[in-house]
């Protein structure tokens, strides 16, 4: 423990690795949570809240991996701001 105390976090080197783990971390959370969140309410449960669902059209695959691209630069600013705290 006392190394990882020691360790330079603001040299270039720890720091970016640093950050990567944070982005890491929170990216996976993200795709973790709106997966399952996707898969219950879209897959699962969809026969019992096909009637609150406003949006009957599906997402096109192009708003889908733009959602999911800004998620991504979300999840850089917050490794960053993780980072620096």
């Amino acid at each position: 423990m006392e190394a990882f105390l020691n360790t330079p976090f603001l040299e270039p080197s720890h720091f970016t690795r640093l950050t990567l783990i944070f982005f890491v971390i929170v990216f996976l959370r993200y795709l973790i949570v709106s997966g399952v969140y996707h898969y219950l309410f879209y897959v699962w449960f969809r026969p019992r809240v096909a009637h609150r669902i406003l949006n009957i059209n599906p997402k096109q695959k192009e708003q889908l991996r733009m959602e999911i691209g800004r998620s991504a630069l979300t999840s850089v600013i917050f490794a960053f701001s993780a980072t620096g705290l």
